[in-house]
């Protein structure tokens, strides 16, 4: 079962999609949908782990669970219901940068975050592993993303 990470926000701005891309190709590969545009980061021979759908608008989703990450400066979507179990996180709800490293970082969550096969991981310092070097709120969305996955 493909694990569902939503990028919402304006579809102009691809700021997240390639260091999105690169973070969930290392956490077993990656199926991508975006306005126009589809592709793969995955191994030859195996199944991507995640499908990343970029959207402006949820009209109709049926997913069990999904992580719906903001682009920066975008409001939530107005309607969730389609999406009931659904963690959204952007701005103020990602994690906090403690350092950061070429190859690494380590973040703080200040409040559960609950992860995708259920349950949560709790407030506290975490390090995550970082395909590239980045800053920014790609970093920070890049680890909330990795941390949802764990």
């Amino acid at each position: 079962m493909l694990r569902t990470v939503i990028l919402y926000g304006d579809p102009e701005d691809a700021s997240l999609t390639l260091p999105l891309c690169r973070a969930l190709e290392r956490l077993g590969g990656v199926a991508y949908l975006g306005p126009g545009r589809a592709a793969a980061y995955h191994e030859p021979g195996r199944a991507p782990r995640f499908l990343l759908w970029e959207t402006g608008a949820l009209l109709c989703c049926d997913l069990p669970r999904a992580l719906v990450l903001l682009k920066q400066g975008a409001a939530p979507p107005p309607d969730l219901s389609p999406l009931p179990q659904a963690t959204v996180l952007g701005g103020g709800d990602l994690p906090a940068l403690s350092s950061v490293g070429e190859r690494s970082a380590v973040v703080e969550l200040r409040a559960p975050l609950p992860r995708m096969e259920g349950g949560a991981l709790e407030s506290g310092e975490y390090t995550v592993e970082l395909a590239a070097p980045m800053e920014g709120y790609a970093l920070l969305a890049c680890c909330a993303a990795q941390l949802w996955a764990r």
